[in-house]
């Protein structure tokens, strides 16, 4: 079925992978296109691509395409997907793929579009298939995990020890944050623990299998990466605090954007009460968020302290009742998702770095997320931005070399040597040509093309009337190809410089103020010409002149006129030193 849409192939693909239907994924493709598999392979030509999506086809995939744009130029578009794909296995298992890829797609003849190539240098894959005893949330026995639409919730779930943070629950706790971090649907992730508690913290009784010093402090980098994670998610994070919330359950509530707790909670940070201290945020982000003696003061006492005191130095949002918890938390939910959610995404991002900033970065910060917000409510065409152009032609002529020399492909080296190595001369300056037809042109390079047409003007190659209508023409280019094809027909000109190579032969013995070159050695001579060299071309004449007049080997040979402004001593100078000079000139 021809796709008329490039945004489209996207779709028809899944449904035919969806179904089996291998002759209708063998119509997406061009002869001789390339393809790159999910496990990362490429092939080229239709026998090979056949063998691919026979092997795609055996793994019974299921993808559900979540997004796709189109840049297009001329007869090609480069196509940006996202997608989530499951592949089964011999065993059984299916495994899980979200990620985004990069396609490249000419229209034919007929005027439908097919693939050209899947370039694996601009496709950016998620870490791949999930295992399932960390990823998939039927596994986890430490923790619920549960998504609802736009919302996903994480519970704490080991009642019998105050939900304390085992290692295996930790684990768990990373991957359910993977699983939000990797989603494109879920806008609000929910924090909470069983058995009317939040958290108690590291579990204490497994420190001894944390094992030596080294491997202690690997783990409690570990821990930092998950409340990084937590606090990087670009979706809004709560955390609904009943009970105790102290030590590792302090950190994780100080990684969320807000905290709603009800009023028997209590919170505080006890671990100088057993001889350790906090790893992962108990003294980094609560300064950040309460100050430098307040810090000291919950931390050093190690004490315990009512859910009113955390709202009241700003470490907690709010508290309510002990029966309104989870109303309170779904009534913000729902206040959020009524938001925009992109300037929602672009708020949380510059508030978090900008306070971590001096006040003109944050600034800079601030005025980006202004320029993105008017680039995603429309205003996103620049004129002298090339609209992905270059990045289109850059990945065709990857493609031309691919499908010119495959058997030379190899995966280990960089895309621009591969451009090097695989295209012929011919090739390449064709694939030039193709790239100058896709490549938008800048104010500056319209002002050299002008000023080139006034020179043609100035040497008789133009009559006013032609000058007129082809700086026209210049301004009113958007392409490369539409700069050139205006000067076309008018030579280029010819660059001319001046050599002067010092020999030796026939020194003035004497020495001059500036180092002379008589009687001395080759490099105190070479400096002296490469200076003379200097002086002639910044004189008062012109260099074009200079090079104009001596046209004539013998005249280069018998000597030059020295330019008039140079001062009286620098000419007398510039006497002594001519005769041992050679002149050679090139480019005439």
């Amino acid at each position: 079925m021809p796709v008329s849409n490039p945004e489209d192939l996207q779709h028809v693909f899944a449904e035919c992978a969806n179904s089996g239907d291998l002759h209708g994924l063998l119509a997406l493709y061009e002869d001789g296109a390339a393809f790159v598999a999910p496990d990362g392979a490429d092939a080229s030509g239709s026998d090979a691509i056949r063998e691919r999506l026979e092997g795609l086809l055996a793994m019974t995939p299921q993808i559900t395409p979540t997004s796709s744009r189109a840049v297009i130029a001329g007869d090609l578009a480069l196509l940006s997907n996202r997608w989530r794909m499951t592949l089964g296995s011999s065993d059984g298992e299916r495994a899980a793929l979200e990620g985004r890829s990069t396609e490249v797609a000419r229209r034919q003849g007929d005027g439908s579009w097919r693939y050209v190539i899947d370039d694996p240098a601009s496709a950016t894959v998620s870490p791949g298939a999930r295992t399932p005893s960390v990823g998939d949330p039927s596994t986890f026995e430490q923790l619920n995990y549960e998504e609802h639409g736009p919302i996903a919730r994480i519970t704490l779930n080991r009642p019998e020890r105050r939900n304390a943070l085992s290692m295996q629950l930790s684990e768990e706790l990373v991957a359910a944050l993977e699983l939000v971090q990797h989603s494109e649907t879920i806008k609000v992730l929910v924090i909470g623990g069983a058995a009317e508690t939040f958290c108690a913290g590291d579990d204490i009784t497994e420190m001894g299998l944390w094992g030596n010093a080294n491997e202690i402090m690997r783990r409690v980098r570990g821990y930092q990466r998950m409340a990084d994670t937590l606090a990087d998610l670009d979706k809004i994070t709560i955390s609904a605090v009943d009970g105790f919330a102290v030590g590792g359950g302090l950190e994780i509530t100080m990684a969320c954007d807000f905290v709603i707790a009800t009023r028997r909670a209590k919170w505080g940070m006890p671990e100088v009460d057993v001889g350790i201290t906090p790893g992962w945020g108990g003294t980094t982000r609560m300064a950040r968020l309460i100050g430098r003696r307040m810090t000291k003061e919950i931390n050093l006492l190690g004490a315990l302290h009512p859910a009113s005191r955390a709202a009241e130095l700003g470490l907690w949002n709010r508290v309510v009742d002990d029966d309104q918890l989870q109303a309170e938390v779904e009534a913000l939910v729902r206040v959020l998702l009524s938001k925009n959610q992109q300037a929602v995404r672009q708020l949380k991002l510059i508030i978090d770095k900008g306070v971590e900033a001096d006040l003109h970065t944050a600034q800079g910060f601030e005025a980006l997320s202004a320029g993105l917000t008017g680039a995603v409510n429309g205003a996103w065409q620049i004129e002298d931005a090339d609209q992905s152009s270059g990045i289109l032609s850059f990945v065709t002529a990857v493609a031309d070399a691919t499908r010119h020399r495959p058997q030379l492909l190899d995966r280990r080296t960089d895309r621009g040597s591969l451009i090097m190595a695989l295209a012929d001369p011919e090739q390449a300056m064709e694939g030039r040509r193709s790239s100058r037809a896709l490549l938008l042109v800048s104010d500056g390079a319209r002002e050299r093309a002008a000023r080139s047409l006034a020179r043609a003007y100035t040497k008789g190659r133009l009559t006013q009337d032609e000058l007129g209508a082809r700086t026209e023409q210049v301004w009113a280019a958007r392409t490369r190809a539409d700069l050139d094809s205006v000067s076309h027909d008018l030579p280029r000109p010819r660059r001319r410089r001046v050599s002067l190579l010092f020999t030796g032969r026939g020194c003035s013995s004497g020495s001059h103020a500036d180092g002379g070159i008589g009687g001395g050695g080759w490099m105190r001579g070479r400096r002296t010409a490469l200076d003379l060299q200097v002086r002639v071309l910044v004189g008062d004449e012109r260099p074009v002149a200079l090079v104009d007049r001596f046209r004539d080997r013998d005249q280069l040979e018998r000597g030059f006129d020295v330019p008039a402004g140079l001062d009286a001593p620098a000419r007398d100078r510039e006497r002594d030193v001519l005769p041992s000079l050679e002149v050679a000139v090139g480019g005439l």
